[in-house]
């Protein structure tokens, strides 16, 4: 993958160039320091849009072609305990 796939846009949000999409830079964890289920997750995206978080009122979450896309094995991936997760075949 190119090293400026990823285009930070100042926002809080990052242009993905290979996909054409736009992503928030931190995700529901990152903000609220918890997982989410599915129906946490569907109000939070309803907060976000209410919020017109940066200027968009149509967040959603991604379909799996869309997450799988940010996946790159050949990156390390690091939890919140700082750990290594590993990529097995």
């Amino acid at each position: 993958m190119s090293k400026n796939r990823f285009v930070d846009n100042g926002d809080g949000t990052i242009s993905d160039s290979l996909t054409q999409l736009m992503w928030m830079k931190n995700d529901s964890f990152l903000d609220l320091l918890k997982f989410l289920s599915y129906r946490a997750a569907v109000k939070y995206l309803t907060k976000k849009n209410e919020e017109s978080f940066a200027g968009y009122v149509d967040w959603r979450l991604p379909n799996k072609r869309e997450a799988h896309s940010l996946f790159d094995k050949d990156k390390a991936l690091i939890d919140k305990y700082d750990m290594i997760i590993r990529y097995l075949d």
